[in-house]
């Protein structure tokens, strides 16, 4: 009960609160319009991008009407790139200080033992191309046009998801979002995926309810942001969900205020780079 307060204040942070409804993340993306200032990153230029096919205005309509855009690809040697720097990098399980690297997992279990569901790299702007990437001109096109203004920088996450025979509780206890939820990461925000690994549904492929950004009711809003399957099910239809699988390289765009989730990879490690823009 003593670290209650701590609790109190990341779950029910004013961001948390406000940012759940459409409204006053309306409200903020007119505020940030007219108050922030473009922030490109040094070296970036304006029109050089890794997707010349993303079309701004395509992709924010997509998002604003299913909360998906899946029309992103790397390069091969970009993701060898990254691939070969997230196998050697110091890696850290979520709210553990312990470091260590992707070969001392073996079926998500370190040599210990310890469950290891979840593993991010430590610094992931170290790897050259995950800088590259971050600071894309077209990337930040597309999330300001769905944004309605010009984000910062986004925040870069790099991890591994580990195969293995964990229960669902250790991925819980340690991390791995498997279940229905939405994020509410600011007043507003974007998600851009990229799977470094090929990721279906037997291999931790992302899975999301097209359109629950948007539709949502409000006995949804008020309560927490996790959702069991049959809840969602019976307001959206069973059929709603969609599994997002792709081969290496392949990427998304996803308005992290519908309701997704990760599925536990069965048969082969994935290797995921998150940026979030807002």
């Amino acid at each position: 009960m003593r670290d209650l307060p701590k609790r109190w204040r990341h779950w029910y942070h004013p961001h948390r609160l406000i940012g759940r409804f459409p409204v006053m993340r309306r409200a903020y993306s007119w505020l940030a319009a007219h108050a922030a200032k473009p922030q490109l990153l040094p070296g970036v230029g304006e029109s050089d991008t890794l997707f010349p096919a993303l079309a701004s205005r395509v992709s924010a309509a997509a998002l604003r009407q299913r909360g998906l855009y899946a029309g992103l690809r790397l390069p091969a040697d970009m993701v060898a790139a990254i691939v070969g720097f997230a196998e050697q990098a110091s890696c850290t399980r979520p709210g553990i200080d312990e470091q260590f690297r992707y070969v001392d997992i073996r079926h998500g279990r370190l040599a210990d033992g310890q469950p290891v569901p979840v593993a991010d790299m430590r610094q992931p702007t170290d790897c050259t191309a995950v800088t590259i990437i971050r600071g894309d001109p077209g990337l930040r096109e597309a999330a300001s046009a769905f944004l309605g203004y010009q984000p910062p920088p986004p925040r870069v996450r790099l991890f591994w998801s580990f195969a293995g025979a964990l229960s669902d509780d250790a991925r819980r206890a340690l991390g791995q979002t498997i279940d229905f939820h939405y994020d509410v990461p600011w007043f507003n925000g974007l998600y851009a995926y990229f799977y470094l690994t090929p990721s279906d549904r037997h291999s931790g492929a992302h899975v999301m309810v097209p359109g629950s950004a948007r539709d949502k009711p409000l006995r949804f809003v008020l309560a927490s942001a996790f959702r069991d399957e049959a809840a969602l099910a019976a307001y959206y239809g069973a059929d709603r969900q969609i599994v997002v699988e792709g081969p290496a390289g392949f990427g998304f765009l996803e308005d992290p205020f519908g309701f997704h989730k990760a599925l536990p990879p069965e048969r082969h490690d994935r290797l995921v780079l998150q940026l979030r823009y807002g």
